[in-house]
């Protein structure tokens, strides 16, 4: 459990599994693993760890533990609840609640994402990029980190205002800042499990098939992650488009009644 618990690293060897490396303590809400399976990083309620194997089947801290530098009010956050790591094992996306002093108070859990870079040379991980918070009361802890960790994506199941459609957008990395390029929903909690390809050209997202969360598990496939208006309703409506860019132009007739009023 959370906070209780242990991460196991086991090797195979000509078909053997043996256990390596045990972490004790709470790291254990969530872990990822590289893919050389040399680097793994584990995270719990407040921060992020990660692990390198050495030469003799040990396996040691690399860099310090990874804190968030999320501003969040006091007790409404869990940096750590999600980890994810990239392929060469230089990058990892760190998430948990966080009820952000950034937007204010009183909008609830909105999750947070923060991605950091090992330096080469220091020993240090730095954050890469600013502190990305999901959408008011959509507790938006459950992400995917590339291959490449150029784009990750940020699950929000309780999108909007806890009536639980979710929503899952899509970032990536571009001049310093990790910018929204889109962002798609799915109903039923969905976000609640995500992944992504390598370069980001590809996610998934799952949730439950109703809003009461519980039901069969719904997953939609998204593939080239092409963005524009996906609004059949809005005059530059885009078919091809797989996820919403904010680019719809709504006719006037069909505005809600309280705008075209």
């Amino acid at each position: 459990n959370g906070s209780n618990g242990s991460v196991e690293i086991f090797y195979n060897d000509n078909n053997t599994w043996t256990l390596e490396h045990t972490l004790s303590g709470s790291y254990t809400y969530s872990v990822d693993i590289d893919s050389s399976g040399t680097r793994v990083v584990a995270g719990n309620s407040n921060s992020l760890q990660v692990l390198e194997r050495n030469s003799g089947s040990t396996w040691n801290l690399l860099g310090s533990s990874i804190s968030r530098n999320a501003s969040c009010f006091s007790g409404g956050s869990s940096f750590g609840y999600k980890a994810s790591i990239s392929a060469d094992g230089n990058r990892v996306a760190g998430a948990g609640s966080c009820d952000s002093i950034v937007i204010g108070s009183g909008a609830g859990n909105h999750g947070v994402v923060e991605v950091y870079e090992y330096v080469n040379g220091t020993g240090n991980w730095q954050q890469l990029g600013q502190s990305v918070y999901g959408y008011p009361n959509s507790t938006s802890r459950y992400i995917s980190l590339s291959g490449d960790g150029n784009r990750f994506i940020m699950g929000g199941p309780s999108y909007p205002n806890y009536s639980n459609q979710g929503i899952i957008v899509l970032y990536e990395y571009i001049y310093g800042n990790w910018t929204d390029i889109g962002s798609t929903g799915g109903g039923g909690a969905f976000g609640t499990t995500t992944d992504i390809n390598y370069n980001g050209t590809m996610f998934m997202g799952g949730g439950q098939s109703g809003n009461s969360g519980t039901g069969s598990k719904v997953f939609k496939l998204y593939s080239g992650c092409s963005s524009g208006c996906a609004d059949s309703l809005a005059l530059n409506y885009d078919a091809n488009a797989l996820i919403d860019d904010g680019s719809c132009i709504i006719p006037f007739s069909n505005l809600p009644d309280s705008i075209s009023a």
